[in-house]
């Protein structure tokens, strides 16, 4: 029997174990060097200056292509704009921008150390992080005529949890307090919130109002090596609405608006608020693409 004989060792392929994030940006930067010199040059920066944000950008890009939205690049570089822009079939297009926490910076917030150990920690949401992207990125969503999406992205031990379902309503509504009155019962204590670190909401002279509806919803991604997690958050009173069933099977929620009693309502759009899950799979180019049609 030759080599040639031999039997094979089954293995799965990329859509049952999952690509690395290396190879998702490989297949990218080739993407990019083939269809957009000058990104690629700015993206060949990013993977040694802020290998983080370089590796969101990659991932995102290849998943949105993976659920047929037929992502395009939007920004100039040196300029700056939204990172993407989708054409769905059966939807309205859309603009998206990437931005990615640092591990480092969220493992100081959070006191969940990125790595495995077997000690007991206790760790405390990231929720002034996100806000922070959200108020800092909502001017350069602005003044664009379709619906815009913010996906902010982390790579990190913790980052299912740290941007999961909880993270989702507290990114809404901001981190609730306990509330006890002065010498009442114990049974009249109640939740309240003071909206400070809201991405959508704020109190002004005594009212809730909508903030930053250049926003038309955030995705949280959380990149583990092989998969991605993902939930989304709709705007009560964006610029432009993002219609949620764009994206199929990713549990968004939304606030229930107007406001009714003074009270904070939310609601998720799919039965179960689980995190869509998704192998990395790499992008590979049309021979249309290759010709540079």
């Amino acid at each position: 029997m030759t080599d040639e004989d031999a039997p094979k060792l089954w293995t799965p392929d990329a859509r049952v174990l999952g690509a690395s994030i290396a190879e998702i940006v490989k297949a990218y930067s080739l993407f990019l060097e083939v269809r957009y010199p000058d990104h690629y040059r700015a993206f060949q920066f990013r993977t040694t200056s802020d290998s983080n944000a370089a590796n969101a950008e990659a991932v995102v890009f290849s998943w949105l292509r993976l659920q047929g939205l037929s992502p395009t690049l939007a920004d100039t570089p040196g300029l700056g704009g939204p990172d993407f822009l989708c054409s769905p079939m059966s939807f309205a297009p859309f603009l998206i921008e990437v931005t990615s926490l640092k591990p480092e910076v969220v493992s100081e917030r959070s006191g969940w150390p990125d790595e495995l150990n077997d000690r007991t920690h206790s760790f405390a949401m990231i929720t002034p992080n996100l806000w922070s992207k959200t108020k800092n990125k909502a001017a350069q969503l602005g003044g664009h005529e379709i619906a815009r999406v913010l996906a902010i992205c982390l790579t990190h031990m913790g980052a299912d949890v740290l941007l999961g379902s909880l993270a989702a309503k507290w990114l809404v509504t901001s981190q609730p307090k306990i509330s006890v009155p002065i010498n009442g019962p114990i049974t009249d204590a109640r939740e309240v919130t003071d909206l400070s670190k809201s991405a959508f909401l704020a109190i002004r002279d005594g009212g809730v109002i909508a903030v930053r509806k250049s926003i038309s919803a955030v995705l949280l991604i959380a990149i583990y090596e092989r998969e991605l997690h993902a939930v989304g958050m709709l705007h009560p009173e964006p610029a432009v609405v993002f219609d949620y069933r764009t994206i199929i099977e990713l549990p968004f929620l939304r606030l229930d608006w107007p406001l009714k009693d003074g009270n904070l309502r939310t609601e998720w759009v799919v039965a179960k608020p689980t995190p869509r899950v998704d192998r990395h799979i790499p992008m590979s180019m049309t021979n249309e693409e290759l010709r540079g049609l």
